[in-house]
């Protein structure tokens, strides 16, 4: 994966599978109004094909196992391939436990083993085999940060099912996970000019811009979550689609108060 195309990939299906979630959720607990009578999902059906998130997710990381498994450059790219592999088992679990007769037990099931691909990605993002020094190795850094914000987010949603905050954070954590992959390979192997960081990597001066470097990676970063907790916020905060609705002044308490019929404007829960 110490590529563009090995980050940019990875990278852009986490970011759309994270805002797919984001939006869905939102939805969800928006129309059932209330976090009792609704719970997170790991996975949501798409309106043409119902199971085309997890067909997709199912068919990309056992493509990159197999790929990385066969023609490894380095033990690293085994490293890479286990990664892949725990999103192999989450995928194939969920598909199986829509497609055949489960228990009610199958949704706990599938939690856990969606925080475990997340557990097994930050385990191996620290210890790695690579030795991460310099930039590259503060970009790993960060990264740790957003995997670890997907696997407790994840495992909250799974411990309490009914928690929207929860399963908000989750997916737009996954989204942060998506954008900072295809920042980190943009950065260290994109076009030389396109990031500071990378410029200061390849220049004869790299110690005296190590820290600029580093403190560009600190603000893309910071942006990155900025606009990723911006996003959120308007797409869970926007009004119901019942918009505003109209009623009498003192209609629901039983006043009779009011002897003009007044009306009161007000905002429809969400």
């Amino acid at each position: 994966m110490g590529t563009l195309a090995g980050h940019l990939i990875p990278g852009a299906t986490f970011t759309l599978l994270g805002l797919w979630h984001l939006f869905n959720t939102s939805a969800a607990f928006r129309h059932f109004t209330g976090a009792a009578t609704s719970s997170s999902r790991t996975w949501f059906p798409c309106p043409f094909i119902k199971r085309f998130e997890l067909v997709v997710l199912l068919l990309l990381s056992l493509l990159a196992t197999v790929f990385l498994l066969l023609s490894p450059s380095s033990t690293a790219d085994i490293e890479h391939a286990a990664m892949f592999l725990h999103l192999v088992i989450y995928s194939a679990a969920a598909l199986a436990a829509d497609v055949l007769p489960s228990p009610s037990s199958a949704a706990s099931i599938i939690g856990a083993l969606a925080a475990s691909a997340f557990a097994q990605e930050l385990l191996l993002l620290h210890f790695h085999s690579i030795d991460h020094s310099g930039l590259e190795g503060h970009y790993h850094h960060l990264m740790v940060i957003a995997v670890a914000a997907c696997l407790v987010s994840t495992v909250a949603a799974a411990a309490f099912p009914n928690s929207h905050l929860a399963a908000v954070v989750r997916s737009a954590a996954v989204a942060l996970q998506g954008l900072w992959f295809m920042c980190t390979g943009l950065a260290l192997w994109g076009p030389a000019w396109l990031f500071l960081g990378k410029c200061a990597a390849e220049s004869g001066e790299a110690a005296a811009c190590a820290g600029a470097a580093a403190a560009m990676a600190n603000v893309q970063f910071s942006f990155i979550v900025a606009g990723v907790a911006a996003l959120t916020a308007g797409v869970c905060l926007l009004p119901d689609r019942k918009g505003v609705e109209y009623r009498k002044v003192g209609e629901a308490s039983g006043s009779s108060n009011n002897c003009c019929g007044g009306i009161k404007q007000s905002q429809a829960l969400v």
